[in-house]
């Protein structure tokens, strides 16, 4: 028998033929099977469908399956807390999935090493074409406003899991809302292994989930801390936050959630601090500055990059040279506005521009070129390389001789691409807040 912690894993299905997702709860199921955690339960609820729904899961006789009508979602998931023996719960949808098969193993490893009652991650976004939309980051400073991040990146203590099912949209937020009002202890998970397909009834706010977020926002924050039934709209809307309300959820929260909260939403100067930090998907935000153009190697790595449906280019102006005509159409950095998640450039030239550009630098960079490998090992690779994170492949370089990679303080990748003329670039990309939130 397995000394690690039981998980529960829950998955809610209704005629899902009928509905055309028979590909997606399957591809859901398959992701489950293949985590490399050993000790997985995985609980179908199921609300007596009728469409041959039940016959895909004899195909898996591993699951454990329960049908019967229910009153919606959350009745259905309260369900599966009650099938539940695990020590952690998760609720995967039948849309979605876990692309990385480290998914629970890191969760867990997470949960037990800080003694947290919940974990949460980064997800990526897709629509029902399985089209890329974007990474969706936590934003766990802002859970009194607005669900703080994917459930589906959510693992959980079983044994404080409840949903209000007289709810029937927002019911997760109200839960995470309560949880952590409770002063239970979050981790953040650094790792990009859930698939969200934006496609189910909480996609997008519709009047009942408003209606059901601000109600809950409401009992929650005017019951525990007397404000305003007007300072409580204020806060819903997402316009200003008074500093006073901020430092009373505070002393509620865990420690470093209520250190994030200081850090990130509390303004310096003033009573009111401007909430505008909610969970949307985002591409990634690559920074190549305008000199690159100067380059020709350059100038094939920046449209190999501007081409994919992952990630958006931002040129930093550094010099006078004119952009070219094919790169007119992408954006200028200007300012901290955007997070930036990747820098492009010659090394020795990395320093000072990420300090005029104001991207949060790396007290190692100061001195990088001086640090090159003084032996060349034979690993040499001709035509393509991958930069990966997990199992995701950020992006691929492709040039004619090949390129070699370096790992720098064995964090940052440095890639020594060799272009036609045999020339050596350096090349540092420092995924700076890719998967990581960092405080300022």
């Amino acid at each position: 028998m397995s000394t690690l912690p039981l998980v529960t894993v829950v998955t809610i299905t209704y005629n899902l033929i009928k509905d055309g997702r028979e590909k997606f709860v399957r591809q859901c199921i398959e992701s489950v099977k293949n985590q490399t955690y050993p000790n997985i339960e995985h609980i179908i609820i199921d609300g007596a469908s009728s469409d041959g729904t039940l016959e895909i899961f004899k195909d898996y006789p591993w699951l454990k399956v329960y049908s019967e009508p229910d009153s919606g979602i959350y009745d259905a998931m309260n369900k599966g807390v009650a099938h539940a023996n695990g020590k952690y719960i998760a609720f995967l949808n039948s849309d979605d999935f876990w692309h990385d098969n480290r998914a629970v193993e890191v969760s867990v490893n997470a949960l037990e090493e800080n003694n947290a009652d919940f974990s949460y991650a980064p997800c990526v976004c897709l629509d029902g074409q399985d089209e890329f939309l974007g990474y969706l980051y936590p934003t766990i400073e802002t859970f009194f406003v607005w669900m703080p991040f994917c459930h589906q990146t959510m693992f959980t203590k079983t044994n404080l899991v409840h949903f209000d099912a007289d709810l029937k949209s927002a019911a997760d937020y109200d839960f995470v809302l309560n949880l952590i009002l409770d002063g239970a202890n979050g981790v953040y998970v650094p790792l990009n292994f859930a698939s969200y397909r934006m496609i189910g009834v909480s996609t997008m706010e519709t009047d009942l989930s408003y209606i059901e977020r601000r109600n809950s926002i409401r009992r929650h924050l005017i019951s525990r801390y007397g404000i305003s039934e007007k300072e409580a709209d204020n806060i819903d809307h997402l316009k200003s936050i008074k500093n006073t309300l901020l430092t009373k959820i505070r002393k509620d929260v865990y420690p470093d959630l209520a250190l994030k909260m200081k850090n990130n939403l509390t303004s310096k100067s003033g009573n009111k601090s401007d909430l505008d930090i909610i969970p949307r998907p985002r591409k990634i935000n690559v920074l190549f500055p305008i000199g690159a153009f100067s380059d020709i190697s350059t100038k094939n790595l920046l449209t190999q990059i501007s081409k994919r449906n992952d990630c958006e280019v931002f040129l930093y102006k550094d010099t006078d040279i004119a952009v070219p005509e094919e790169f007119k159409s992408l954006r200028f950095y200007v300012g901290k506005s955007r997070e930036i998640d990747a820098f492009c450039a010659t090394v020795s030239e990395i320093p000072h521009r990420l300090k005029r550009a104001g991207i949060p630098q790396l007290n190692s960079l100061n001195d990088i070129k001086y640090r090159y490998p003084q032996k060349e090992k034979n690993i040499f690779i001709k035509g393509s390389y991958k930069i990966r994170v997990g199992t995701f492949t950020i992006f691929e370089v492709n040039v004619d001789y090949g390129i070699l990679n370096y790992f720098l303080f064995k964090k940052f990748p440095v890639i020594k691409i060799i272009d036609n003329y045999n020339t050596r670039k350096y090349y540092l990309f420092t995924f700076l807040k890719v998967f990581e939130r960092k405080i300022k």
